[in-house]
């Protein structure tokens, strides 16, 4: 959404940036909130599924060197 814009100050940025931060939050479904807003999600009560899994660098970083 703003990549390759151009602003012609840093307030133009900013809005550019509020609407998009605004706009993911309470528009755009996410498969990871069972397909809720994350503003829908997180105005629910319990627990959502999880629907994702640790990424892979953060797996093997937890894998302790062979020390002999």
């Amino acid at each position: 959404m703003l990549q390759n814009k151009c602003f012609a100050d840093s307030l133009q940025a900013q809005e550019a940036i509020r609407r998009a931060i605004l706009n993911y939050n309470t528009l755009r479904p996410h498969a990871s909130c069972d397909y809720f807003t994350p503003e829908q999600a997180h105005r629910m009560k319990g627990e959502l599924g999880r629907k994702w899994s640790p990424s892979k660098k953060r797996e093997m970083r937890k894998v302790q060197p062979n020390v002999e």
